[in-house]
């Protein structure tokens, strides 16, 4: 995960200054991955205690997009394909 972190909106967040220096480094193709719908879920930081168990779904559904491998590629071109497959960006 390049944010680092759990989002507490539920948004992506911006990418970790890290994941710049390791995509210099190692140059090997990289596959931007998307979960989406897991917000409003019992894994998400919106509900605690026993609001998440009254969350829970068996039959979530929840989206799980890849997309295709990039080489030499920037974290502000992978954040913008990991926007694409989440559906925010065109």
């Amino acid at each position: 995960f390049p944010e680092g972190k759990i989002t507490q909106d539920g948004e992506l967040a911006a990418f970790r200054l890290n994941l710049e220096v390791l995509l210099d480094v190692v140059k090997v193709p990289v596959i931007p991955l998307s979960l989406s719908g897991l917000w409003n879920s019992a894994l998400s930081t919106r509900y605690q205690g026993w609001q998440r168990l009254l969350k829970l779904k068996f039959l979530r559904k929840i989206l799980f997009s890849v997309g295709e491998p990039a080489v030499n590629v920037t974290s502000e071109k992978l954040f913008q394909s990991v926007l694409f497959l989440r559906g925010n960006i065109q």
